[in-house]
C-alpha cells in the first residue's frame, strides 16, 4: 500500500521540481464537496445468493488548500447497505446497515487556479462506526466502531469561478471490526469548490 501511495504522489505531482515550487503563485483556499455515490462492502460481511451488494454513499467534505500541491479537509461519509442473514430456522431475514465515518484526510495532487481539471491523490485516518441492522424486533449485526485508513484518488472539473463537479474513487480499510473489513466508495455526482 505504501509503495501504490508512494507511485500516485509521484504522478500527480508530474515532476515538479523545486525551483517551480519555489515560483508557483501558491493557490491557497477553502475546498469543499457535497455528493452521493455507490458502495461496496468488504469481504468479512457473508451475503447469501439473493442480497445484492450494492449499497449507497452520501459525503461531504471542507478542507483547506495549503498551495498548488497539498491540502487537508476533513471528510464525513454514511454508507448504507442492504443486508440478509439466515436466521437459526435457515429463514431468510432482509434488513440494512450503515457506516458513518469522519475521517481526516490529506491530499496532494495539482490544484492550479488556471486549469479548468485538477487531479488529485488522498489518504485519511478516521473513525468507523457501523450501525446495527433490523428487521423489526430481529438484529441482524451488532454496533462496532472501528478505527480506520482510507486511500483514495479524483478528478475535478472546475465550471465557473471554483464552482464544479468532481469524481472520487476511494478504499476505507477497517481494523479489528469483526463484521466488516473494509468498503470500496465510487463518487457518482459531487458538487465542489476549488480556488
Amino acid at each position: 500500500m505504501k509503495v501504490i501511495a508512494s507511485a500516485l504522489l509521484l504522478i500527480l505531482l508530474n515532476g515538479v521540481s523545486y525551483s517551480q515550487l519555489k515560483t508557483a503563485v501558491n493557490n491557497r483556499g477553502f475546498i469543499g464537496t457535497a455528493g452521493f455515490g455507490l458502495s461496496f462492502p468488504g469481504s468479512k460481511i457473508e451475503f447469501p445468493p439473493e442480497a445484492g451488494i450494492l449499497g449507497t454513499s452520501f459525503y461531504f467534505t471542507a478542507g483547506y488548500l495549503i498551495n498548488n500541491h497539498f491540502g487537508c479537509r476533513l471528510h464525513v461519509n454514511y454508507n448504507s447497505f442492504a443486508d440478509y442473514v439466515y436466521r437459526s430456522d435457515r429463514q431468510l431475514v432482509s434488513g440494512s446497515f450503515h457506516v458513518f465515518s469522519v475521517s481526516a484526510d490529506f491530499l496532494a495532487g495539482t490544484f492550479n487556479k488556471k486549469s479548468p481539471t485538477n487531479f488529485y491523490a488522498f489518504v485519511g485516518l478516521g473513525s468507523h462506526t457501523l450501525s446495527q441492522g433490523r428487521q423489526g424486533e430481529i438484529s441482524i449485526r451488532k454496533d462496532e466502531t472501528s478505527f480506520g485508513a482510507s486511500l483514495g484518488a479524483g478528478f475535478n472539473l472546475k465550471l465557473y469561478k471554483g464552482l464544479g463537479l468532481s469524481w472520487e474513487i476511494q478504499y476505507n480499510a477497517l481494523v479489528g471490526n469483526e463484521s466488516l473489513n473494509g468498503y470500496l466508495t465510487f463518487s457518482m455526482l459531487s458538487l465542489s469548490y476549488v480556488p
